[in-house]
């Protein structure tokens, strides 16, 4: 999995890749948000047709974990593990063995 950290850095990469956020980090005083990096290329036509889904999915499954909503967010990464070539598999379950 690649990382790239901060918004502003997103741009320079946005036409030929997706972003999922991952993390914050505090960092001197400045909170970071932390991206993995997805090649638009590598995924299916599918998984392509529905990535806005699959990016709000895991923006839910993210802020029910950072709640404290362990339910939710392992129903979550259930559906999300099909997703996207399982690109993102190794960073679920990372979460999954943190709840």
């Amino acid at each position: 999995m690649n990382i790239i950290f901060g918004r502003k850095n997103l741009e320079s990469l946005a036409d030929k890749h997706t972003f999922l956020e991952v993390d914050t980090i505090h960092v001197n005083g400045e909170d970071i948000e932390c991206f993995c990096i997805i090649d638009i290329e590598a995924i299916s036509f599918t998984d392509f047709q529905n990535l806005e889904e699959t990016k709000k999915l895991h923006q839910q499954m993210l802020g029910s974990f950072r709640a404290g909503d362990f339910k939710l967010a392992r129903d979550l990464i259930d559906h999300l593990k099909s997703r996207l070539q399982g690109h993102m598999n190794s960073f679920y379950e990372n979460l999954l063995s943190r709840m």
